[in-house]
C-alpha cells in the first residue's frame, strides 16, 4: 500500500481503502471477513493516508520537537515525558486520531520552546491551536451524540458533506427512491468508499424492472475494483448477468466469488443456474448435490455462529431453495 501511492497516499481517513486492496485471507469459514479503519500504528497510517512527503514532514516535526534541548522551564521535563509517551504509544495505537490527545500533545510541545521565548508569547501563541482542536472536539462530541441517537438529519443540517451521515440516513428512509437519493449523495461525496458504492448498487438492483440493471451492474463492478476481496460484489455481478440472460459471463463471475470464499453457499446456486442456462443440466445437478453434501459436512463440524453481518451473508444457506432448484433441473 505504501508503494502504490507514495506521493499522495489514499487520503486522510482512508486507511481502510488500502486494507481492502491488500487484505490477506484468514483461516476460518470466511476468508475475508476482517477489516479495519486503523493500522494501530499512527506512523504507518500517516504514510498510507498522506503519502511519504507529507507524513515525513509531520513525523520529522514531531520528533524535532521531542528532541529539543531542555530549557530552564520546570514544565519542560514533564512535557517531554508526555510527548515521549504519546510518540511511543502511537507505534501500537491510533493515538493521534483522538482530539484530546492531539490537544495534549500541542500543549506539551508548547512547553518546549527556545529559551528566549517568553511565557506570555508562548501562552498567546498557543491560542489558535487550542481553539481549533477545541472546536473539533466539541463538534466530534455533538456528532457522536446525534449518531448514537440515529439523528443523521441533525448532522446533515450542520454538515451537508458528511458522506457517512448520508449513507446511514439511507437505512431510515421510507422508500427505495429516498434511500437511493441518500446513497447517491454518499457516493458523490466519497466515490472511493466501497461500502457506499456497494449500498448504491444494492438499491439499484432492488428496483423493479430491467431499466436500472446496467447501472447496478457497473456500480457493482466498481465496488469489486475498490474492494477486490469482497465476494458479495462478485456474486452480485453474476446475479445481474444471469438476470440479463448472460449465463456464460454470470458463470465466470460466480466462479471468481467462489475462489474468494469457498463456503459462500449461494455462489454454487448461481453456478448451477448458469450451467443449466448454458445447456449443461447434468453439471448443474452435480453442483447442487455437491453443495448439499458440503454444507452437511460443514455443519457436522459445529462451526461458530457468524461474527459479523458479512459472515452471515457468506454462510447463509436455505436447503429448501436448493431442493427446489434440483427439482427444476
Amino acid at each position: 500500500a505504501l508503494a502504490e501511492r507514495p506521493l499522495t497516499g489514499y487520503g486522510a481517513g482512508n486507511f481502510e481503502l488500502a486494507y481492502f486492496k491488500h487484505a490477506f485471507p484468514i483461516i476460518g469459514a470466511v476468508h475475508y471477513a476482517r477489516t479495519t479503519a486503523f493500522a494501530h500504528n499512527d506512523y504507518l497510517q500517516a504514510l498510507s493516508e498522506w503519502g511519504w512527503p507529507t507524513a515525513g514532514l509531520l513525523i520529522f516535526g514531531f520528533f524535532a520537537v521531542l528532541t529539543r534541548k531542555d530549557s530552564s522551564d520546570l514544565l519542560a521535563a514533564p512535557a517531554k515525558a508526555i510527548l515521549f509517551a504519546l510518540g511511543t504509544a502511537a507505534f501500537f495505537n491510533p493515538v493521534f486520531k483522538m482530539p484530546l490527545l492531539v490537544l495534549l500533545a500541542i500543549v506539551a510541545a508548547s512547553c518546549l520552546p527556545k529559551p528566549a521565548t517568553s511565557n506570555a508569547k508562548r501562552f498567546y501563541g498557543l491560542f489558535p491551536y487550542m481553539g481549533l482542536v477545541g472546536l473539533l472536539t466539541i463538534w466530534c462530541g455533538f456528532r457522536s451524540f446525534w449518531a448514537a441517537h440515529q439523528r443523521w438529519d441533525q448532522i446533515l443540517r450542520w454538515d451537508k458533506k458528511d458522506a457517512a451521515a448520508w449513507h446511514a440516513l439511507a437505512k431510515y428512509t421510507k422508500s427505495t427512491e429516498d434511500s437511493l437519493l441518500c446513497e447517491r449523495k454518499a457516493v458523490e461525496l466519497s466515490p472511493f468508499e466501497p461500502y457506499y458504492v456497494e449500498a448504491l448498487a444494492r438499491d439499484l438492483e432492488s428496483l423493479p424492472g430491467q431499466a436500472h440493471v446496467p447501472e447496478a451492474l457497473q456500480t457493482y463492478i466498481m465496488a469489486t475494483h475498490l474492494a477486490p476481496t469482497r465476494a458479495v460484489n462478485y456474486l452480485a455481478v453474476a446475479r445481474l448477468l444471469w438476470r440479463s440472460g448472460e449465463a456464460a459471463q454470470a458463470l465466470e463471475w460466480a466462479e471468481k466469488a467462489r475462489r474468494l470464499e469457498p463456503n459462500y453457499w449461494e455462489v454454487d446456486l448461481y453456478i448451477a443456474r448458469s450451467l443449466r442456462a448454458l445447456g449443461r443440466p447434468e453439471e448443474a445437478v452435480f453442483i447442487l448435490k455437491e453443495l448439499r453434501r458440503r454444507h452437511r459436512q460443514f455443519q457436522d463440524k459445529a462451526p461458530p455462529p457468524p461474527a459479523s453481518p458479512y459472515e452471515g451473508v457468506i454462510l447463509r444457506y436455505d436447503d429448501a431453495v436448493v431442493v427446489d432448484e434440483l427439482a427444476g433441473a
